[in-house]
């Protein structure tokens, strides 16, 4: 059931010139927990804690499993919820991502896809002010896989990562993220509210790629955020799913909201064809 296509590649965007990040601070909690949802280890992975996905949706003609938990999992760790006042597709076809407070539990979303991917580029439009996110809020969309070292996980984040002052809110993420040119942080300043982010998973290279406004792959018109390639060694797919989660960085409440809501108005996935 996993999709495997031969390497026909199409065009990689150019890389950027790499944006020095911040200086370290004295404990750096970003990576502390991308390292917890990368690095299968015990105690630390997750999705290995009770976890249910009873609860299925379609969103851009994929099915999707809806997470919800009987005690606070990873990431975070957090209470996920599964109710439609966490995760709901409106009439219009745009998926809707809710962090919010019930009683004095905070409850964070997250989807995970029926399907298997393979090698292709892998693309997610957003109508949402990325750059304005509450500081303890964390929007990831990433593949996983429950086999394999690092859960053969790629990852496009945005998240100011409990730090308002910091301008670097997006980032680009191979795990695990602790390794050295495995993770590349960026600011972004947006163009009113839509954004498209991308990666493309090859054999040999993965390269990202996020837009200003909603567009089409290889669009020459397109304004750019930003590109990165990464030329280490990619993961393997296999058993590979794509999640969308908002959650809250180490289940801190939401500093400035009382909720806080992240709409996706699609995913598409183009393998590599013949």
């Amino acid at each position: 059931d996993v999709l495997e296509f031969p390497v026909v590649y199409p065009a990689i965007p150019p890389a950027a010139a790499p944006t020095p990040a911040p200086a370290p601070v004295c404990f750096d909690w970003m990576v502390a927990a991308s390292i917890c949802l990368g690095v299968v280890m015990i105690g630390c992975n997750p999705y290995k804690r009770i976890t249910h996905y009873d609860r299925t949706i379609q969103f851009s003609g994929y099915e999707w499993m809806v997470k919800s938990g009987e005690e606070p999992v990873g990431p975070g760790p957090n209470w996920f919820g599964d109710s439609p006042d966490n995760v709901w597709v409106d009439d219009r076809g745009d998926l809707h991502l809710r962090v919010y407070k019930h009683e004095d539990r905070w409850y964070c979303a997250e989807v995970v896809s029926s399907d298997h991917f393979s090698y292709g580029q892998f693309q997610f439009q957003i109508v949402s002010k990325l750059d304005q996110l509450d500081p303890n809020l964390v929007l990831g969309l990433f593949s996983w896989s429950d086999k394999g070292i690092n859960n053969r996980e790629i990852d496009i984040e945005f998240s100011k990562w409990s730090d308002p002052a910091t301008e670097y809110s997006g980032q680009y993420v191979i795990q695990p993220a602790h390794q050295t040119g495995n993770r590349f942080r960026f600011p972004i300043h947006q163009e009113g509210w839509f954004t498209t982010h991308q990666f493309y998973w090859y054999p040999e290279i993965i390269s990202f790629a996020s837009y200003h406004g909603h567009v089409q792959a290889n669009d020459q018109q397109a304004t750019p955020i930003k590109f990165w390639n990464f030329t280490g060694k990619p993961p393997k797919p296999k058993k590979t799913q794509i999640r969308i989660n908002l959650w809250l960085n180490q289940g801190q409440e939401l500093s400035n909201h009382n909720e806080f809501e992240v709409i996706i108005r699609g995913f598409s996935y183009k393998p590599l064809s013949r």
